[in-house]
């Protein structure tokens, strides 16, 4: 008999643990959903617009009131940076989780000169969403067609060239004495060893 009352005493303790438990529970999930709803109600989450223009380090950055990057073949479409200084790492880090980079002191579009952009080709973690933009560079090939919208006037370039040159190569920042876009990024993909480099011609 005593056994008996010692085992319904010791069902009652487990059953009331048990009900304790789902309480605490509940509890729980009505608290995490209260909370939920204050900061959702309280709290809007930031709103990112993209920039047309770089506001950073530098104050030369003039005039430009849009700088579009457009490449068919590749379905690449993005914010151009302008003038930055890609001898900062911070600088131009910064820069590229905007879009791509136009090489400051180099030329803009109908100046006549090199216009030299560059960008990411592998995901770098913290990078940003334009991490990949530049990893299907390779596929283009001459004659393939390259779009620059700068200050609400489109100009259109054609694929002349394309190489692989040193990291260490600094030549494709020189001016040029009729006007090429350049295009430039780490290779191969997912290593920063070289750069692809790829040339464009005013298109006629």
């Amino acid at each position: 008999m005593r056994e008996e009352k010692d085992k319904l005493k010791n069902n009652k303790k487990y059953i009331a643990r048990v009900i304790t438990g789902i309480l605490v529970f509940v509890v729980f999930v009505v608290s995490i959903g209260l909370i939920d709803n204050y900061y959702s109600s309280h709290y809007k989450k930031p709103t990112i617009k993209k920039p047309t223009v770089y506001i950073g380090e530098t104050s030369d950055i003039g005039v430009v009131k849009q700088f579009e990057l457009s490449i068919p073949k590749i379905g690449v479409r993005v914010n151009v940076v302008p003038n930055v200084d890609g001898n900062s790492d911070k600088t131009y880090n910064q820069a590229l989780k905007l879009g791509v980079a136009h090489y400051k002191n180099t030329a803009l579009p109908a100046s006549g000169s090199n216009i030299l952009i560059f960008g990411h080709s592998s995901g770098v973690w913290g990078a940003g969403p334009y991490s990949t933009v530049f990893a299907k560079l390779n596929n283009l090939a001459v004659k393939d067609e390259i779009l620059i919208n700068y200050n609400n006037k489109n100009y259109k370039y054609s694929v002349s060239e394309k190489k692989i040159i040193q990291a260490s190569d600094i030549s494709i920042t020189e001016p040029t004495e009729k006007e090429q876009l350049t295009l430039m990024t780490c290779w191969p993909v997912g290593t920063d060893k070289e750069r692809l480099v790829v040339i464009a011609k005013p298109y006629k």
